[in-house]
């Protein structure tokens, strides 16, 4: 089982800034919650053992937003130190299904609607 910090880097390491990629620790918080959670509806188990706590914002996984708070509200750099073997297909091909849906859309944004109906387009029923 990956960490969530294995997530967030594979998040972080699709980021284009030449393409105006950018994520803030708040957009990486929701990315997480929602590939949490389509990945517990799709398989049936966590994607990262970490709690995800509610505060005012929105979803956190309080170690993870405390590593990258020195960022503020502006975009956290790719990480260098990402060993892509480490995500097998499965997983890999449920987080770039994910990135490529939700990339467009700003996460502040995002409802359970849109959530439910992203995880119909993306990636079908169980």
């Amino acid at each position: 089982m990956l960490s969530c910090d294995d997530a967030a880097k594979y998040f972080l390491a699709q980021v284009s800034e030449d393409a105006g990629d950018l994520i803030s620790n708040l957009k990486l918080q929701k990315l997480l919650y929602y590939a949490q959670g389509f990945h517990l509806a799709l398989y049936d188990q966590p994607l990262f053992p970490e709690a995800i706590e509610a505060w005012t914002h929105g979803p956190v996984v309080p170690d993870l937003y405390r590593h990258y708070k020195k960022y503020g509200a502006g975009a956290i750099p790719c990480p260098e130190d990402i060993e892509f073997s480490i995500y097998d297909e499965k997983t890999k091909s449920l987080l770039d299904a994910f990135t490529l849906r939700v990339w467009a859309v700003c996460c502040m944004e995002v409802t359970q609607h849109d959530a439910r109906r992203i995880s119909l387009e993306t990636c079908g029923s169980k």
